[in-house]
C-alpha cells in the first residue's frame, strides 16, 4: 500500500469518524448538566426522545461501503485498511446501538 493510499483512507476515516459521532448525537444530550441528567441513559429515561437512528444509522453506515468495498477488492487489501475499517465499524456500532442498549 502507497502513501497516496495511506493518506486517503486516513483522511476518509476521519472524515466518516466525525460524520458518525455527528449523524448519532441526541438532541437530548444537551442536557446532561451532571446533577439531574447525569449521561445519556438519564436523558433518554428522563426526557421524551426523538429518536432518528433508524435513518441517521443508515446514512452512517453508507460512510463505511467504500471502505467495506476496498476491503472485500483483492486489488486494494491491506492490513491498515482491513484494521481502519474494524475499527469504523465497532465505532458506528458503539454510537448507534452501544450506547443506549447498555442503558436497559
Amino acid at each position: 500500500m502507497n502513501f497516496k493510499k495511506i493518506t486517503l483512507t486516513l483522511v476518509y476515516s476521519l472524515f466518516a469518524f466525525t460524520l458518525i459521532a455527528f449523524l448519532s448525537y441526541l438532541k437530548e444530550e444537551e442536557y446532561i448538566d451532571g446533577d439531574e441528567v447525569k449521561n445519556v441513559c438519564d436523558a433518554v429515561r428522563m426526557l421524551q426522545v426523538d429518536d432518528p437512528r433508524a435513518f441517521t444509522a443508515s446514512l452512517g453506515f453508507l460512510l463505511l461501503m467504500p471502505l467495506l468495498i476496498a476491503c472485500l477488492s483483492r486489488k486494494h487489501r491491506h492490513v491498515f485498511l482491513i484494521v481502519v475499517t474494524i475499527a469504523l465499524f465497532f465505532w458506528w456500532v458503539w454510537r448507534f446501538y452501544g450506547r443506549l442498549a447498555v442503558c436497559l
